[in-house]
């Protein structure tokens, strides 16, 4: 009996993997689901050993679905997003990805979201998601290469309850983006680290807005900042840890 319970759990599983794969395969990115039921331990019958191989094929193609709807259990498609590399999502992912963010945490309640690394993420693609996470208080952005000040400029009116916020080596922001980001009254924690466009102008206008607030504040290796800027940090952000 304790077999057969096993045997039902592990099709509920493995069904749902055999369709998307099939899916894939139609398209001729995979190979149809041929995988038989295997026993892992004596006496243990389990997944097949390429249910984790399926999932990486499925994360590396999960642009190719418009939407899953309920083709694969929740728990299973928290599997596929963790292993979809952040370095190969575009703005035709971002869809996918925040409908099944939300159906783990509503809009709502999401508070702290990650993007790093979203290398291929235009300034439209950010804008989708400031719109639909309006509840964020943590934001990171860090090595987000295509994004503009543009997006900050959307982000610093949608999601205006930013305390912290990581854009690391965002090397298109410019102190034009520094002037959104000085809008965002509860910002506590910034890393603006490698931002090579951003000036003496662009930190003033941070540090004079939310200096007193800053309880950290990363400004390394930023080549067009002075000693001006570190006046600026000494005089206006005496909360600094």
């Amino acid at each position: 009996l304790h077999s057969h319970e096993n045997m039902a759990q592990s099709d509920v599983a493995i069904s749902p993997i055999r369709r998307t794969m099939n899916h894939l395969a139609e398209q001729g990115l995979a190979r149809p689901w041929t995988a038989k039921m295997e026993t892992q331990e004596e006496g243990t019958l389990g997944p097949p050993p390429l249910m984790e191989l399926c999932l990486d094929v499925i994360a590396t193609h999960l642009h190719t679905f418009q939407s899953f709807g309920h083709m694969i259990p929740h728990h299973l498609m928290k599997e596929i997003l963790d292993r979809r590399k952040n370095e190969t999502m575009t703005d035709h992912d971002l869809p996918l990805f925040l409908e099944t963010t939300f159906e783990a945490v509503p809009p709502e309640e999401l508070t702290f979201l990650s993007l790093k690394s979203c290398r291929s993420v235009s300034d439209e693609g950010f804008k989708l998601v400031f719109a639909s996470c309006q509840s964020l208080t943590a934001l990171d952005l860090s090595f987000c290469e295509l994004l503009t000040d543009n997006a900050l400029q959307a982000m610093a009116k949608s999601c205006c309850a930013l305390e912290s916020l990581d854009l690391t080596a965002c090397r298109f922001i410019t102190d034009a983006g520094c002037g959104s980001i000085s809008r965002l009254r509860s910002l506590t924690e910034l890393d603006l680290s490698l931002c090579n466009k951003v000036t003496d102008l662009g930190i003033q206008a941070i540090v004079r807005s939310a200096g007193p607030r800053l309880r950290s504040l990363n400004l390394g290796d930023i080549r067009q900042m002075s000693n001006i800027s570190v006046q600026l940090v000494a005089d206006h952000c005496s909360s600094l840890r």
